[in-house]
């Protein structure tokens, strides 16, 4: 019986059998994985790809045509953005305000280049919209996070441009008078862009923009 099991043992696989069971194996990993609650937040980015122009940013508006997809959630101007890096896809558990995110795992996110009305004890016109959009854009999504010239700020937040499907957040944001344009740090990929739609959010009046 020893013999019969080791001769039997050692027959080896063919291809295809064992290319099955090791995408079954990665698949029964995966679902385990996303069924962790609170914690399988980070999954593959697929084929996501950043804006790069600012025409791509400007499409990436509910104003330019973007829809925020189901998918997503759990249960113009001719100048040129630089590149921007392919993200990581994430679940946010809550939003803060109008421009920082809490992730499922506990991080922190401050949307880069833009600035929200604050909210709470401080708070400033339209603090309270500007977070209220927020959270209908990305609150228990799935969101991309981009990531430009910095990694976090003094604060110990992540940096990220934001994206959710296929709408630019921060972009979304400043084109509705939500936000400002801020470019704290030199160099950001879509700072000339969201610069672009604050000045038409101005001109059209939108927002912080409107007339008192």
């Amino acid at each position: 019986m020893p013999r019969i099991w080791r001769e039997t043992s050692t027959v080896p696989l063919p291809h295809r059998t064992r290319a099955g069971l090791t995408f079954a194996a990665l698949l029964a990993l995966f679902l385990v994985l996303t069924s962790m609650p609170g914690r399988a937040v980070f999954v593959l980015a697929q084929d996501f790809r950043p804006p790069a122009t600012c025409d791509e940013v400007f499409a990436a508006t509910i104003r330019g045509g973007s829809v925020l997809a189901d998918e997503s959630r759990r249960g113009g101007i001719g100048c040129t953005a630089g590149p921007a890096r392919r993200g990581d896809r994430v679940l946010v558990d809550r939003v803060v305000d109008g421009d920082t995110i809490v992730l499922a795992t506990g991080e922190r996110v401050r949307y880069i280049g833009i600035d929200a009305p604050e909210v709470g004890r401080n708070a400033e016109p339209l603090g309270k919209e500007s977070t209220e959009a927020n959270r209908r854009l990305v609150e228990h999504r799935y969101v991309h996070l981009v990531r430009g010239v910095t990694d976090r700020d003094r604060f110990g937040r992540l940096l990220r441009y934001v994206m959710v499907g296929g709408i630019l957040v921060e972009a979304e944001l400043v084109r509705e008078g939500l936000a400002v344009a801020r470019e704290y740090q030199a160099g950001q990929p879509y700072a000339a862009c969201v610069a672009a739609l604050e000045e038409e959010a101005r001109l059209e009046g939108r927002g912080l923009w409107s007339s008192p």
